[in-house]
């Protein structure tokens, strides 16, 4: 009977140590593929497309060429993973900018300044997000999984560009065509951003004010303030 017991606490224990080991092997996987694509991000943002090869990206992961064809079997298949990384990355600080409770009690205009903002590339994330999505985009122009990515992502810029347009005349006069002022909105904040990258000189301030500027154009002057510099 006691034998019988043992034989039973000991299958037991091999199962949960298998059960365990196996917890581990997807965590380290997890890990591995997580250093991967900051090391692909890394070397993109330094030399371009070209720097991420399969050789680079291994030594900077500080991991074997066998181990990275494991993790993403063909080389394209990380490109894709990052720009799927970019996307809810960016979809996560459009949520986080336009619902931050630390803007909500700003005027409405000042309120979407500070949401664009926060979206255009001025810090290291921002940017870095930036350059990987150029580079992926303008090096694989005949991809379709990541035309299809971008399509989405372009999406999701044009939501995001209709929410600052609302956010911005609550309590105000309303466009006649709110489309038409999301569309406008959306190319000036998409050649401010090419702006911001190319001219490291070109600073948050200047960017501040170029921002106020367009909104005043496309959604004209902020309640309260017509005639304001005239007096």
């Amino acid at each position: 009977m006691r034998a019988g017991r043992e034989k039973s606490r000991n299958k037991i224990s091999t199962r949960l140590h298998s059960c365990y080991l196996a917890l581990m092997v997807r965590k380290l996987a997890h890990e591995r593929r997580a250093d991967a694509l900051q090391a692909a991000r890394r070397l993109i943002v330094q030399g371009g497309i070209e720097a991420a090869s399969v050789r680079n990206v291994a030594d900077e992961a500080q991991m074997s060429p066998g181990s990275l064809r494991h993790i993403f079997p063909a080389h394209q298949d990380m490109f894709i993973a990052l720009m799927r990384q970019a996307e809810d990355e960016r979809r996560s600080a459009i949520v986080a900018a336009t619902e931050s409770a630390a803007l909500a009690s700003l005027p409405p205009r000042e309120r979407a300044v500070e949401i664009v903002m926060k979206m255009l590339p001025l810090d290291e994330q921002t940017v870095t997000h930036a350059v990987v999505q150029l580079a992926l985009v303008g090096g694989n122009p005949g991809d379709l999984r990541i035309k299809l990515l971008r399509t989405s992502m372009s999406r999701g810029e044009d939501e995001f560009c209709r929410r600052v347009v609302d956010i911005a005349t609550r309590g105000g006069e309303r466009p006649e065509d709110p489309e038409r002022a999301a569309l406008d909105l959306r190319l000036v904040l998409d050649g401010l951003a090419i702006r911001v990258l190319e001219h490291c000189e070109f600073t948050r301030e200047r960017a501040r004010t170029a921002v106020v500027r367009a909104l005043e154009r496309i959604l004209g002057p902020e309640p309260g303030r017509e005639g304001a510099d005239t007096g």
